[in-house]
């Protein structure tokens, strides 16, 4: 496994809040929507210590941003590969 997940409660007190660190790939795209999906909305995710996306999953998780999983904070790297791409 190349990632750990963890869950905790929104910073409102409401909704959850979604910690992904260490390399995604697509083969760990399947426990993170499961994780997602199992949790209180609103859903914010935490990829302040997520190192790397793999090509094939940045489209997926720019997806699921989409459908209104909000990115609480991410590096500048993370954040440069989820907003190319992106219509203005």
């Amino acid at each position: 496994m190349t990632i750990f997940i963890t869950t905790s409660v929104g910073s409102s007190g409401k909704g959850s809040i979604v910690k992904v660190i260490g390399r995604l790939q697509v083969d760990d795209f399947a426990e993170l929507l499961r994780t997602v999906q199992q949790v209180d909305d609103p859903v914010e995710m935490d990829l302040t210590e997520l190192q790397s996306i793999d090509r094939p999953t940045v489209p997926l998780l720019r997806d699921l941003i989409g459908r209104g999983v909000e990115v609480r904070s991410a590096s500048p790297y993370i954040t440069l590969l989820l907003g190319s791409g992106r219509q203005a």
